[in-house]
C-alpha cells in the first residue's frame, strides 16, 4: 500500500479531529440549560412552600406539606446527579480537547508524509497510527451522546416534579 492510497483517510482524520472541538460546544449549552431549569425548579419549590404555609385549614396544609416534602427530597436527589454529570463532562471535554489536538497534529504530520512520499510504500506502523487518530472522535461522540442522554433524563424528571408541584398548588 502506498502513501497516495491512504492520503484521503488521513485527510478525513485531520478534518474530523479539528471538528471535534465543536463537539464540546454541543454538550455544554444542553447541560447548562438543564442546570438553569433546575435552579428555576428550586425557586418554584420555595414559592410553593410559601403558598402552602398560608393555607388556613390545618389538615389540608399538613397534607400538602407532606407532599411538598416528598417533592423536595426528589429535587435534592437530582442535584448531586446533575453536579456529577456536569463535573464529569468538564473533565471529559478537557481531555477530549487535548487528545483531539494531539491527534490533529499527528494527522497533519502524517498528511505531510503522504504528500512527501506519495508513491512510496507505507511503513507497517502507519495504518495503526492512522487508526489512533480516529479514537478521540469515536470516544468523544460516545460520551457526548451519553451526556445528552443523562441530561435529558434529568430534565424529564425535573419536568415531572414541576408538574406534580403545579397540581399541588
Amino acid at each position: 500500500m502506498t502513501y497516495s492510497e491512504v492520503q484521503a483517510i488521513v485527510q478525513l482524520s485531520v478534518g474530523l479531529n479539528v471538528g471535534i472541538f465543536a463537539l464540546k460546544e454541543l454538550s455544554i449549552p444542553y447541560l447548562t440549560r438543564q442546570r438553569n431549569d433546575f435552579a428555576s425548579l428550586r425557586a418554584y419549590l420555595g414559592e410553593a412552600k410559601e403558598l402552602i404555609v398560608q393555607i388556613p385549614t390545618i389538615e389540608t396544609r399538613e397534607e400538602k406539606l407532606q407532599h411538598w416534602n416528598i417533592l423536595f427530597r426528589k429535587v435534592m436527589r437530582i442535584w448531586p446527579q446533575s453536579t456529577s454529570i456536569r463535573r464529569g463532562l468538564d473533565h471529559f471535554i478537557f481531555f477530549m480537547s487535548v487528545a483531539a489536538g494531539i491527534a490533529a497534529v499527528l494527522g497533519l504530520w502524517m498528511l505531510y508524509d503522504t504528500s512527501q512520499y506519495y508513491s512510496q510504500q507505507i511503513p507497517n506502523h502507519f495504518l495503526p497510527t492512522v487508526s489512533l487518530c480516529y479514537a478521540p472522535l469515536l470516544i468523544g461522540a460516545a460520551i457526548n451522546i451519553y451526556a445528552r442522554f443523562m441530561g435529558y433524563r434529568l430534565m424529564r424528571e425535573q419536568k415531572s416534579i414541576q408538574q406534580e408541584l403545579s397540581k399541588l398548588i
